[in-house]
């Protein structure tokens, strides 16, 4: 059996290499140019978000501002996509929402920013602006057919609840330039019994965003819930 000779390879001539590397020199100038100014892009408008939080919403942060004189009904959008029905119970919270978004927007001196906004750590139900006092204020809605007076509709916002509208709160302030206006957080109660008039309650200040997070890591929700599901197992 006689070996085959290895054929033997051509040599990139000096032409083509010159050439590859005359057509990648442009190609990666053009890459770096664009990373650097992405990236000036976006250092700029964070200093001009710190710097001057209004003038920042009113250039740059122009793209991330909702309609806030329109209720924006996500959970019926949902409906219609799926061609289902909403629950009783989910037709009664949408109702007591729009309720207290009408009650808010006809308060002087408040502006209506966003309903409905969901992030990462929740959705939130309605964020107005009480320019008076300088707040942003962000309000949770919850309706009820009647009060229970053994457990108030208002403790239905529970630590870990509350923990999560901070976080949500924190994370929308920083998404849209609010950095100069101080949070509050509200907790609106409906109660509508059937073929009768709702009654609102506002309970401003219903807590802190520190004491939020503070109590809930105090609390350790996690692990009771571990200890308690290994105990019913």
């Amino acid at each position: 059996m006689k070996k085959r000779k290895r054929k033997s390879r051509k040599k990139t001539s000096i032409v083509k290499r010159t050439g590859l590397v005359l057509l990648f020199i442009p190609l990666v100038t053009l890459g770096a140019l664009k990373t650097i100014v992405v990236e000036s892009g976006r250092f700029l408008s964070r200093s001009l978000m710190k710097s001057a939080p209004s003038l920042w919403r009113k250039t740059l942060g122009r793209k991330n501002r909702h309609a806030g004189d329109q209720f924006e009904d996500y959970s019926e959008r949902a409906v219609r996509i799926d061609k289902s029905k909403l629950l009783p119970k989910d037709a009664l919270g949408l109702a007591g929402e729009r309720l207290v978004f009408e009650r808010v927007r006809a308060l002087p001196n408040c502006q209506v920013v966003a309903c409905n906004v969901e992030n990462y750590y929740c959705e939130l139900d309605l964020i107005y602006l009480d320019n008076a006092r300088r707040n942003v204020v962000f309000v949770e809605v919850k309706t009820r057919r009647r009060e229970d007076p053994v457990h108030p509709t208002v403790e239905a916002v529970d630590a870990r609840r509350r923990k999560k509208i901070a976080l949500a709160a924190r994370k929308f302030v920083r998404e849209r330039g609010y950095l100069d206006y101080r949070r509050r957080y509200d907790i609106a109660v409906v109660i509508w019994p059937e073929s009768e008039e709702p009654q609102v309650t506002f309970y401003e200040n219903a807590f802190r965003e520190v004491d939020a997070i503070q109590k809930y890591r105090a609390q350790d929700y996690g692990k009771t819930r571990g200890r308690s599901s290994e105990q019913t197992n």
